[in-house]
């Protein structure tokens, strides 16, 4: 794939090499926010109306589902030129970088990264235009970029720290016109996927080639002269093996291994990792691994907190080992996120180069590693060699260290067989984030449902002024879940500011009501934000259904004392556990921001199609 900015448009050149000709009737390229079809926003290149020989044409589409993409009602692509060589495909598209078509068209802005999803497939015979398009089966795959970040100038911060193999940073004032004819030939390449079956061989038979090296745990995926470092005390839990790099910098991998994978369809296991304590150390960077190709769904890593989950995490060690532990019998006791295992496609999660997550001493000791497997078919006899993260840490600390933000709605109570259920929305009030001693920098962010899961919007308002939101998920996918990168024109909130996030639920299909919990037969509604400098006494900013009782906490331990308080149908039980929680100051009893100044979305956005 290549590409090129000029003014507020992008020109996109992409091939596609295919590996049977009945598949070439068309072919296709998509931005997507979470590398999932749906919500996706796709230039479709097929045959045109004409049926002209050797004639192609974009349709402009936006996916709302697993089924054929819908025809937008303004058609913001432009094709350039297309063309079929051979087994290769190619077409060079152009599309304003904000468009008017809010609803189906997804924003490329300057300094945040898109999966971008591609795929072709066969032509209906006989048949013309957009409406021969066929499924394309398992001709399909997504990846993840940060063009417009390569194309900022190099004396920005984001450009100066780029990594010396990625493409070259051009200065925008050097770009010259695009053209047609020029139009491949002034970019910049990076290449896409030119060979779309081998991602998909690999990822169905849960297999590769060594040069892979998908087996993280063979020895031929580590260096031959790493020296292991293995503690054992008493009945404490191993800690992970720790390969020196040199410089005071190291890496680990902390994997839950399971003997046998259960042959039902949804099962989380949890295994309890813990880390070295003899000082303190930042994570700079970590790598998702997948232990088994097929039947990984994701993971999530949750820290212990010292004060609470610490001792049982402790004890249940000593009794019966670090585990795995089916959640359907044994209750997670670590509840403090703080890792999401992303997408295989993504390359390693690094912290900005002045930032680190911490662990060690005075901080985290304990992880829990929590993976979810999707067994659908009801596989017997498979095993999971290991599945988790790869760690790059550092006891040479990093001057700021990564806070977590957790905003959420606490009361779900989701009727059953409904198409459309709106959540109560969560707010953080300005009265909690006025806890902030100063402005912060928010990194990244990630959005979690669960299999009811629709869409999820967020607000943002500062000094009575609605600002731009910080992510809006109109087709969530349970299936496909990772970080979103922020843009450099939001990354810094402001205390006192107020941000909020409304989930919607699809209950079509189940027949009782669904609660919050943390099973995926439950659901949940939680927006994590990384940020820095790390503030103290706020981790937790969540909602009590539509009361005016927020939680400005650093104590997971007050969400789990709440949701069991809940669960015991108990009112004065939760009455006295909600007035524990704000005679602790951990709660308020707050008032929402007036919008003086609503925000315009389409500020900005150009209605036009770029000239040819």
């Amino acid at each position: 794939m290549l590409w090129r900015a000029q003014g507020d448009a992008v020109y996109i050149h992409f091939k596609i090499r295919e590996t049977d000709s009945s598949q070439r009737g068309w072919f296709a390229l998509g931005l997507s926010t979470m590398g999932s079809m749906k919500g996706a926003d796709i230039a479709m290149i097929h045959r045109s109306d004409s049926g002209a020989a050797g004639t192609w044409a974009v349709t402009d589409c936006h996916a709302v589902d697993f089924i054929t993409p819908v025809r937008d009602e303004i058609q913001d692509w432009k094709l350039l030129d297309a063309a079929v060589t051979g087994s290769i495909m190619s077409a060079t598209v152009v599309r304003r970088m904000k468009t008017c078509d809010l609803e189906n068209d997804i924003e490329i802005k300057r300094g945040l990264g898109s999966f971008f999803v591609f795929a072709n497939g066969p032509a209906i015979d006989g048949v013309k235009g957009f409406d021969s398009i066929r499924y394309h089966g398992d001709d399909r795959g997504q990846q993840f970029r940060q063009i417009l970040d390569l194309l900022k100038p190099a004396n920005t911060p984001k450009a100066a720290a780029a990594d010396a193999g990625a493409v070259a940073i051009i200065a925008e004032a050097a770009e010259p016109a695009v053209t047609p004819a020029t139009a491949a030939s002034v970019t910049e390449p990076h290449v896409l996927v030119e060979n779309l079956r081998k991602q998909l061989v690999m990822s169905n038979t849960g297999k590769c080639s060594s040069t892979d090296c998908c087996n993280h745990n063979s020895a031929s995926c580590n260096d031959k002269n790493d020296e292991a470092v293995i503690a054992k005390a008493g009945g404490e839990a191993p800690l992970p093996q720790v390969v020196p790099l040199g410089n005071g910098n190291y890496r680990t991998d902390i994997l839950c291994k399971v003997a046998e994978i259960p042959d039902v369809e949804t099962t989380y296991m949890t295994c309890y990792i813990r880390m070295p304590v003899d000082k303190r150390y930042h994570i700079t960077k970590y790598t998702t691994l997948y232990g088994h190709k097929t039947l990984v769904h994701h993971s999530v890593i949750y820290a212990c907190l010292t004060d609470n989950a610490q001792p049982d995490v402790e004890k249940l060690i000593a009794e019966s080992g670090p585990g795995p532990y089916n959640q359907k019998t044994y209750k997670q006791l670590c509840e403090a996120f703080y890792m999401i295992g992303t997408s295989p496609s993504l390359p390693d999660y690094s912290f900005p180069s002045i930032t680190g997550l911490p662990f060690g001493k005075g901080s985290y000791e304990y992880f829990a590693i929590e993976v979810h497997y999707n067994n659908p078919k009801g596989l017997k006899g498979e095993s999971d060699p290991g599945t988790g993260l790869r760690l790059f840490f550092t006891e040479n600390l990093r001057p700021n260290e990564i806070g977590i933000l957790t905003v959420g709605q606490f009361v779900l109570d989701i009727p059953p067989n409904q198409p459309e259920v709106r959540a109560a929305t969560s707010y953080c009030p300005s009265q909690c984030s006025s806890r902030f001693k100063q402005n912060i920098t928010l990194v990244a962010q990630a959005l979690h449902m669960h299999g009811l899961g629709k869409s999820i919007y967020t607000t943002r308002t500062r000094r009575n002024a609605a600002r731009a939101p910080l992510a809006t998920l109109s087709h969530f996918d349970y299936n496909f879940q990772t970080w979103i990168d922020l843009p450099d024109d939001q990354a810094v909130l402001e205390p006192g500011e107020e941000l909020s996030m409304t989930c919607v639920f699809d209950s079509t299909g189940r027949k009782n009501t669904t609660h919050w919990g943390f099973s995926t037969q439950e659901e949940m509604c939680f927006w994590w934000i990384y940020y820095y400098p790390a503030q103290e006494g706020m981790g937790l900013c969540l909602t009590l259904g539509d009361t005016e009782l927020a939680m400005c906490s650093p104590e997971v331990k007050d969400l789990l004392d709440l949701s069991d308080a809940r669960e015991s149908g108990n009112n004065q039980t939760l009455t006295d556990t909600v007035d524990r929680i704000v005679n602790s100051t951990r709660a308020l009893y707050a008032q929402r921001l007036n919008v003086d100044r609503t925000y315009n979305p389409k500020q900005g956005c150009n209605a036009n199609v770029p000239v040819r």
